[in-house]
């Protein structure tokens, strides 16, 4: 009798049955507290296709009246996708990247257009309203970023979750020391 080999099939991981083994608890802690640590909160348009006049109201903020912040909130957006297209207006208006926006706006593949949606609005806005008519000096005047809460600011709120975290830990280590302190003394 001849006997067959089986094939595995390819791109699958070989069965694993070696035992199961549990994770200690205290490795365990920071993974079932993360759920609580992050909550997300998500801006009414998220996900949804950006107006026109939601582009020309991001060109027209200026720094010393708006925020990222305060214009995700007027938007129904996160100050993330903000700050995204308002660089996308100051590179179209410095003419930086100019070989890969241009590319992208004269592109009749469905894929590119889909995928590059938000560059082709901004320069569509930009060109249907006069922007890219503006002198240089204004142009580059609209182009200025919005101020950032910090330096480090990005946009993506990871920033907040991790100083919750690291305050908790130190109010953790300041309770400890206050008891290590209160047996002490006892």
């Amino acid at each position: 009798m001849r006997r067959t080999k089986q094939r595995k099939p390819s791109g699958l991981l070989p069965e694993d049955r070696s035992p199961i083994r549990l994770v200690p608890r205290h490795k365990r802690e920071f993974w079932e507290r993360l759920e609580k640590d992050v909550r997300l909160q998500r801006p009414p348009k998220q996900g949804k296709r950006w107006s026109e006049d939601e582009i020309e109201r991001i060109i027209r903020a200026a720094p010393e009246t708006d925020t990222y912040q305060s214009l995700a909130k007027e938007l129904g957006r996160s100050d993330g996708a903000v700050r995204r297209m308002k660089v996308w207006v100051g590179h179209i208006l410095r003419g930086e990247y100019a070989d890969k926006w241009g590319a992208w706006i004269a592109s009749d593949d469905p894929r590119v257009r889909a995928n590059k949606h938000d560059v082709i609005l901004v320069h569509k806005v930009l060109k249907e309203k006069g922007f890219l008519d503006l002198p240089v000096t204004e142009q580059f005047q609209l182009a200025r970023p919005l101020p950032q809460p910090h330096g480090g600011w990005r946009g993506d709120r990871t920033g907040e979750a991790l100083r919750r975290r690291k305050k908790r830990l130190q109010d953790l280590r300041a309770r400890i020391t206050g008891m290590r302190q209160e047996a002490s003394s006892d």
